[in-house]
């Protein structure tokens, strides 16, 4: 399951939160929604991790913003 968030600046606050550290990060494309595909290290076990956060709703509001442009 991915995380919904509203902005990508949510993003960041949760993986500061759960203190994780971003390795790598991808768009994703799945039919018409958008994800960010998180590789992270858990530090205190030092594992990696991959999260999914639906990042549709800013990636429509972004191209919706550039169109009228």
């Amino acid at each position: 399951s991915a995380l919904q968030v509203i902005t990508t600046r949510e993003e960041y606050i949760i993986l500061n939160v759960l203190q994780l550290k971003p390795q790598q990060q991808r768009l994703q494309h799945l039919g018409k929604k958008a994800y960010d595909v998180f590789e992270v290290l858990d530090p205190k076990s030092n594992q990696t991790l991959v999260l999914y956060f639906d990042v549709t709703i800013p990636y429509n509001w972004l191209n919706e913003s550039l169109k009228k442009k």
